[in-house]
């Protein structure tokens, strides 16, 4: 049974908190066309559904999206590769910028500034 871990082979399925993918939405709307209830085969409760327009993320791997303060409008579609981190803010023109920042640098900047604050604290002991 899948939902205790054990799969049916037997294989174990494993979550990793640090592995996933994360997407932080604050202060955000989103607004599009959205469902064609008037489509035929349209399936409720299964949620097969026909649309005129959708806001869609993917997050591959470790993933990120950080979106704040923008308004996501029309028919949009935002994949993020594993090891990326997406950032969404106001561009000041009434649009959305993207800033596009690879995870390993990031970390690997943050440890290197860590370090040097570390060094010049040692220095003025």
């Amino acid at each position: 049974d899948a939902a205790d871990g054990i799969e049916e082979s037997g294989a174990v399925l494993v979550f990793d908190d640090a592995a996933c993918g994360r997407c932080r939405l604050r202060d955000v709307e989103v607004a599009n066309l959205g469902v064609d209830w008037s489509a035929p085969g349209n399936v409720v409760w299964s949620a097969q559904l026909s649309r005129h327009e959708s806001c869609e993320i993917t997050l591959h791997g470790d993933a990120e999206l950080d979106a704040k303060g923008v308004r996501l409008e029309g028919n949009l579609r935002y994949s993020v590769p594993s090891g990326w981190r997406l950032k969404l803010r106001p561009d000041g023109k009434g649009g959305v910028a993207e800033a596009w920042t690879h995870l390993a640098t990031a970390a690997a900047d943050a440890d290197a500034a860590a370090a040097e604050t570390a060094a010049a604290s040692a220095e003025g002991e």
